[in-house]
């Protein structure tokens, strides 16, 4: 297990994600999906991107993130909410 802590820049966005969404319950879902699934398998859930950062996605949230294998952490640095399919 890794231990997951959100950057406050990240709560941030998170929070204004979700006082700003008409689906909360589903923007809350994704962001308790998106801290158990990194707390599991980080690397094996997310996509490499630049440098030691890699992304993930849970509609309606994707999130940047960076693991500390030595010491089990993953810090989760930027969050955005992307449209789906249905358009939201």
């Amino acid at each position: 297990m890794y231990a997951v802590s959100w950057k406050r820049t990240a709560l941030e966005e998170l929070a204004h994600i979700w006082n700003n969404a008409l689906d909360r319950n589903l923007v809350t879902a994704a962001s308790n999906q998106i801290d158990r699934l990194l707390g599991r398998d980080p690397i094996g859930v997310g996509e490499s991107r630049e440098g030691p950062f890699r992304a993930m996605f849970v509609a309606p949230l994707g999130v940047t993130y960076r693991v500390n294998r030595n010491r089990r952490e993953v810090r989760v640095v930027r969050v955005w909410r992307f449209a789906t399919r249905s358009g939201r």
